[in-house]
């Protein structure tokens, strides 16, 4: 699986390590996802050996989490949207930490940050409290944005390479 490729954590190492120059672009951006999809919680974060860093976000109070707990771990490889309409009814998130205690979520969508050298370094992703699902609308503006996301995170891995 291309996810854990040693390259992938050596990118997403580089991109820890250093001080991110766009920072308000990228809040912009989550701040979007979460108007667009009409979500309480948006995040992008980067997806390290271990442990998803959330890095920008709205609506919820995570730095980092271990990687087994996350919902973005089940997101493909090949730029596809994942959604999840309840987390309470899907064997994978049903006893999840974030589903059964503080914040209780129930709907997820998500998509992988690509770089166009294919490396995968993290994920968008939008989280509700009610299960829901997104119009044809939403997800091709989610999509829209998970690309620009990637160019802007592709510019900043430009900076650290």
């Amino acid at each position: 699986m291309r996810s854990t490729h040693p390259d992938n954590f050596d990118a997403v190492t580089r991109l820890l390590a250093t001080e991110i120059t766009r920072k308000k672009e990228f809040q912009e951006m989550t701040e979007l996802l979460s108007f667009i999809c009409h979500t309480p919680i948006a995040m992008i974060s980067l997806t390290g050996r271990d442990k998803q860093y959330i890095k920008f976000k709205v609506g919820i109070d995570l730095q980092e989490q271990l990687k087994e707990d996350t919902f973005c771990q089940y997101i493909s490889e090949a730029q596809q949207m994942l959604i999840i309409p309840d987390a309470t009814k899907d064997q994978r998130f049903f006893d999840n930490p974030l589903v059964v205690k503080a914040p209780f979520i129930r709907f997820y969508a998500g998509m992988p940050l690509i770089t166009r050298s294919g490396i995968r370094v993290g994920s968008i992703c939008v989280l509700g409290r009610i299960p829901k699902e997104l119009s044809a609308t939403q997800k091709h503006r989610m999509r829209v944005l998970c690309k620009r996301i990637s160019e802007m995170i592709e510019l900043e891995f430009s900076q650290v390479a």
